[in-house]
């Protein structure tokens, strides 16, 4: 293998299973960007460190958390992280202080972003492990979670997450707001959320309430059914004054038109005097009657209301 190689796209399309790294892949110093499918990754003992490396993807790679760890320690000026469909990566630790940009869409049941403190980006998908099951250790609380994901996300602008990881993250007891205020936070989007359920409706409620500068929302709903204690949380952000001063686009997909859904949008349109776009996408029948939107008051004179169905 060339050792000035900069940039390496590596995967065997005939796999069945996952198939052994070459060992010359790690004398490779100039490397930028690396791209790993369906391998076996280990680490040699003689390993020193990618220490070009700025951009690595791993998809369908089979590699335990202390060697991902390890990894990434060790990609000095890393700025770009990307992990699908992972094997045995029971817990996913990344302290990279260069890291801007972070994916995970893949099993694992535990994180921790402590030290990563320049990313800007963040996109997490949950798959939980055994069978569908939200496993934690009984000596962590979901302050530990919150803080381990978010304590150290400073200049986070674009943020993504999905459902099981908000589940994740809510544990027994959710905290009302995040342990730091995401004053750069742009962009939220928030996937596959159960607006029925409490858990995942106030684990919700905590980010955007934490972000103060938030312009532009996108939340995905999955098909559920009316719920009051969500409903209270709802009402209860119009009764403590809170509002969403700098939001100005929101798109919410996947409703069956559900009470609980109905007062979610309702709120929204309260609470948002800069809001100029609101995209509401029914997924099941038609569109929201036009007429039961008008009746909603709205802080904001110039909002356009935009209802599809598909």
């Amino acid at each position: 293998m060339d050792k000035g190689i900069k940039e390496l796209i590596l995967q065997d399309f005939g796999f069945v299973k996952r198939f052994k790294l070459p060992c010359g892949i790690f004398s490779c110093p100039q490397l930028t960007c690396l791209e790993l499918y369906g391998c076996v990754f280990k680490l040699p003992s003689t390993f020193k460190g990618f220490h070009c490396l700025k951009s690595l993807q791993l998809t369908q790679v089979s590699i335990i958390s202390d060697i991902l760890e390890s990894l990434i320690r060790n990609c000095p000026i890393l700025e770009r992280l990307t992990l699908l469909n992972i094997d045995h990566l029971a817990s996913v630790r990344i302290h990279n202080s260069s890291l801007k940009y972070l994916k995970i869409d893949s099993e694992f049941e535990d994180i921790n972003l402590e030290n990563s403190v320049n990313l800007d980006s963040v996109d997490i998908r949950m798959i939980p492990m055994y069978g569908g099951i939200i496993t934690r250790n009984n000596e962590q609380s979901n302050s530990c979670n919150f803080d381990r994901v978010f304590g150290c996300l400073y200049d986070i602008k674009r943020l993504t997450l999905s459902c099981h990881f908000l589940q994740w993250l809510a544990g027994d007891q959710v905290q009302e707001r995040l342990p730091i205020v995401l004053n750069r936070l742009l962009f939220l989007d928030l996937k596959e959320v159960t607006l029925s359920n409490f858990k995942e409706v106030m684990v919700s409620l905590s980010i955007v309430k934490s972000c103060p500068n938030l312009e532009e929302l996108v939340i995905t709903v999955v098909q559920s059914n009316g719920s009051r204690p969500a409903m209270d949380c709802f009402t209860g952000l119009c009764l403590c004054g809170f509002m969403f001063h700098k939001l100005k686009v929101v798109r919410i997909r996947g409703i069956i038109s559900t009470r609980t859904e109905l007062e979610f949008i309702k709120v929204v349109l309260t609470l948002s005097p800069q809001l100029e776009s609101i995209i509401i996408v029914n997924y099941l029948g038609d569109r929201i009657p036009e007429s039961l939107l008008l009746e909603v008051d709205r802080a904001s004179e110039h909002v356009k209301i935009i209802s599809l169905a598909l």
